[in-house]
């Protein structure tokens, strides 16, 4: 990293100390082609790339669903790399607990983004869902996610 990026990086924590990090997961299953999620329009195409590339295939054509799932968490310390795998973890809780089989988590892409802030963002986490890929539903699982991941949560 050269100089002039380490002062523009120390420069941006002092300014903006707050890291808002977006964790998402997205599922399309068959026969959805689109959906718009909050993250971006994602196609089945894409999906049916993934899950091939790990080796699975959808093999049903008559489950309509498009997913996603969106925790926003606010800090001012960096996650560590056992604090992103206890929040992959709670994420699977709460997918896996309140909606659908584990198979389904084999076609699903997660990813992430860091927005930096002067303030925090309260701790968010939904759900929303499709049966068309057009007209979705949102479920509040907050207070899921807070018994799940309390300790990472900073207020």
């Amino acid at each position: 990293m050269a100089v002039s990026d380490r002062i523009a990086e120390a420069t941006r924590e002092l300014m903006l100390p707050y890291k808002n990090y977006h964790i998402y997961l997205h599922l399309i299953y068959k026969p959805i082609e689109k959906a718009k999620f909050l993250t971006g329009v994602e196609s089945l195409r894409k999906f049916l790339r993934i899950a091939k590339e790990r080796g699975f295939e959808q093999k049903r054509r008559d489950h309509p669903i498009a997913f996603e799932l969106i925790l926003t968490l606010p800090r001012k310390n960096k996650l560590t790399l056992a604090e992103e795998m206890r929040f992959l973890k709670a994420m699977r809780e709460i997918l896996i607990d309140a909606f659908f089989s584990p198979e389904l988590l084999n076609y699903a892409e997660i990813g992430y983004d860091i927005k930096y802030s002067a303030k925090p963002v309260g701790f968010k986490a939904f759900i929303r869902y499709s049966r068309d890929g057009e007209k979705f539903y949102r479920i509040d699982v907050t207070r899921v996610a807070k018994r799940l991941l309390g300790d990472l949560i900073e207020d």
